[in-house]
């Protein structure tokens, strides 16, 4: 969740390259949909859209997590 411009979170992005997807939400609907109470926080959602994970500011876990969710079992962290 950012409340930033979405050109300054694809530049973010941009650098990290994540394995996974980065969706901006500056309307903040999902993030109320989806409770969030504080940042950092992650969340690993299924295909249906139910939440699988929810993972603090914990990269190697994070990636666990949607590696778990992808069917792919552990991915090593990278940054």
């Amino acid at each position: 969740m950012d409340d930033g411009s979405t050109d300054l979170v694809k530049k973010f992005v941009a650098k990290m390259k994540p394995a996974f997807k980065v969706v901006h939400d500056p309307t903040q609907k999902a993030g109320q949909a989806y409770g969030v109470t504080g940042i950092p926080a992650n969340y690993v959602i299924g295909r249906d859209g139910t939440i699988l994970a929810v993972v603090g500011y914990d990269l190697p876990a994070l990636q666990q997590a949607a590696a778990r969710a992808v069917g792919r079992g552990a991915v090593r962290a990278s940054r």
